[in-house]
């Protein structure tokens, strides 16, 4: 992970909030929504005067000046305001986040980094033209972008030039944005933490039983290699058994369910493995079902055997 060596930054004055006035991007919007949540009566002000300036208590997008020690936040100028270990330039929102995020994770510097390097790096690259993501030339469609989503606050054509009022209609879109990612993130930091104490009190390496849900995307990979099975209750009610793939976004199992299971469901299922509740097997061998945890765990059984 990246690591800042950043301090809190707690300003007990923050009257006022500057930005350029005219369009918009993802950026811009991002970085004052993140800056009014932090100090809410902070009062938004969009000018492109460089005299106005001046009296700002924060400069966000403008006047070519990247300057933390005066509140300064633009990355316009020549040389730009930096660069990440990867190569991605910052944008406005990468240099308020670089200073102003850990504040808003509340000293979770997990957290911090965790938002840094799954939102706020794509949102730098994309301002900045630099490309995250392969276009696929074959049917010839564009991802949607974050940025494009903002443009669409943006006055239509035909509409009247009412682009400071879009422009806080972005904001608040924005915090809300803002305050889903840090929800999903704090999830997943606290996912990864009951899974690993579930495993360190596995009775074997080579399987975990989960006692409730846990979203296990991203979780498992990196795991001792022993691991080769999770038991764990669906969303559903039902319970699953699932292996574990050799790697992060790989179809292939470190080791997959018997063979002789695949695309059997019901009493199929019930009288090949003698597990009274089993419900199927994916044809592929990945994963299966089961009515109760006790079903599950003596399809894990007979699947560690085979």
């Amino acid at each position: 992970m990246t690591q800042y060596s950043v301090k809190i930054r707690h300003m007990k004055q923050i009257k006022t909030i500057y930005t350029h006035s005219g369009a918009f991007h993802a950026d811009d919007v991002f970085a004052v929504a993140l800056l009014k949540m932090l100090y809410p009566d902070a009062e938004i002000v969009r000018s492109r005067n460089k005299e106005d300036f001046d009296s700002a208590d924060i400069v966000v997008d403008v006047g070519d000046v990247y300057d933390p020690d005066h509140n300064r936040f633009d990355h316009h100028q020549e040389g730009r305001a930096g660069e990440r270990e990867n190569g991605i330039f910052y944008s406005a929102m990468g240099l308020v986040w670089k200073h102003f995020g850990l504040q808003w994770c509340e000293d979770d510097r997990a957290l911090f980094e965790r938002i840094d390097k799954s939102f706020v790096t794509y949102l730098d690259a994309d301002d900045n033209g630099q490309n995250t993501y392969l276009v696929n030339e074959k049917f010839g469609v564009d991802p949607v972008t974050l940025d494009d989503m903002v443009r669409l606050f943006r006055p239509a054509y035909g509409e009247p030039d009412e682009f400071d009022a879009r422009f806080l209609r972005a904001v608040d879109w924005a915090k809300c944005i803002l305050e889903l990612v840090k929800a999903k993130y704090v999830g997943k930091l606290k996912a990864a933490t009951d899974f690993a104490d579930a495993y360190s009190a596995s009775e074997d390496p080579r399987f975990v039983v989960l006692d409730k849900y846990i979203p296990l995307d991203e979780i498992v990979e990196g795991y001792a290699e022993k691991l080769l099975f999770l038991v764990y209750p669906d969303v559903s009610g039902t319970w699953r058994l699932k292996t574990v793939p050799k790697s992060k976004g790989d179809f292939e199992s470190k080791k997959s369910l018997p063979a002789e299971w695949a695309g059997l469901r019901d009493d199929e299922l019930r009288n090949i493995t003698g597990v009274k509740d089993a419900k199927f097997c994916h044809n592929a061998r990945f994963i299966a079902g089961a009515e109760t945890k006790e079903g599950a765990v003596a399809l894990l059984k007979l699947a560690l055997e085979s």
